[in-house]
């Protein structure tokens, strides 16, 4: 039953979501989680989550830029290239203010390498509510 509602509200077949961008691709399918849920929370969250900080994010001193490897450096640069073809980060030319965050390697069970974003010193603003 619940698959014959999905489909009678609208969604998007997977064929269609195929030359979609991979980051956000959840909003497009916003009338199915309508079907699925009423969590008002569930529903906007779908629709682009937004982080909630305690107060706007200062950052008095960019943090250092940690040497790399020419090895590393490219990885990293193919990381970046993927993230934004997938629309999961944006590049900023002349930026004023924000807050900047340096990307390392962590070693992958394969042998290959992992790149993650340092966002230790972001966490710190922002607002987590503990559940169980």
């Amino acid at each position: 039953m619940l698959i014959t509602q999905m489909v009678q509200v609208g969604v998007v077949p997977v064929a269609q979501t195929d030359n979609l961008p991979v980051a956000g691709r959840l909003k497009h399918h916003i009338s199915t989680w309508k079907v699925i849920t009423s969590d008002l929370w569930v529903l906007s969250t779908i629709q682009g989550y937004q982080m909630d900080f305690l107060w706007e994010p200062l950052q008095c001193v960019q943090p250092h830029t940690p040497q790399y490897s020419v090895e590393q450096s490219h990885l990293i640069v193919e990381e970046l290239q993927e993230l934004l073809g997938k629309g999961a980060i944006t590049e900023v030319h002349n930026p004023q203010g924000g807050f900047y965050s340096n990307l390392f390697l962590v070693p992958k069970k394969d042998g290959g390498q992992r790149p993650v974003i340092n966002l230790k010193a972001l966490n710190s603003y922002i607002h987590t509510e503990h559940f169980k």
